[in-house]
Formats: C-alpha cells, sequence, structure tokens
C-alpha cells in the first residue's frame, strides 16, 4: 500500500516521502525512535503514524501505555488539579493537542 493511502495528513506524507518510506510496510518496519530523529517528524507525528499504522492492521496497538505509580497523597493532589479528572484523561487530552 502506498503512503499517501494511509491517510496521513499531506506534510507528514511528504517527510516520510522524502526520507524514502514510499510504502506502508516500509514504515511498519521503522522503530519510534527512527521516526522521533527525523526531521520534521514531532510527538504528534507518530501518534498518527501508529494510528494509521493500527487501522492498516499492521500494529496492534494504536498507542504505547506508559505506567506511572503516584503516591496517593500525589493522585489526589493531581486529581484535585485536574478539576476532578483522571490523570490519564488529562494526559491524553494534553496529547491532542500538541501542534
Amino acid at each position: 500500500m502506498h503512503i499517501q493511502d494511509a491517510g496521513l495528513p499531506t506534510r507528514l506524507t511528504n517527510v516520510l516521502r522524502g526520507e524514502g518510506v514510499h510504502t506502508i510496510e516500509q514504515l511498519s518496519t521503522m522503530s519510534e525512535g527512527e521516526l522521533g530523529r527525523t526531521p520534521g517528524i514531532s510527538f504528534k507525528s507518530i501518534k498518527q503514524i501508529r494510528y494509521a499504522l493500527h487501522r492498516t492492521g499492521l500494529r496492534s496497538e494504536p498507542l504505547e501505555t506508559v505506567q506511572i505509580t503516584l503516591r496517593p497523597h500525589v493522585r489526589e493532589k493531581l486529581r484535585q488539579l485536574c478539576g476532578g479528572r483522571s490523570a490519564s484523561e488529562v494526559l491524553a487530552e494534553l496529547i491532542e493537542q500538541q501542534p
């Protein structure tokens, strides 16, 4: 499948093609570290790539999971600061808003 058929933004598709990535299969072999070192690819771009690979069936998980253990008093303070929402909800929202 051609990279332009992955449903990625045009800018990101152009960056990938400029790096010699022309198919979804080529893209699926790249690590997130490799992608992160590619000029023009941001954290948000990596997230879009992961989601596109998930949609095409080339990756089983759309997003990485990071688990952080917080002490109860820190978790409660964070919940208060977040207006009653969990830290996970707030982090997911912040990631979505990242330019």
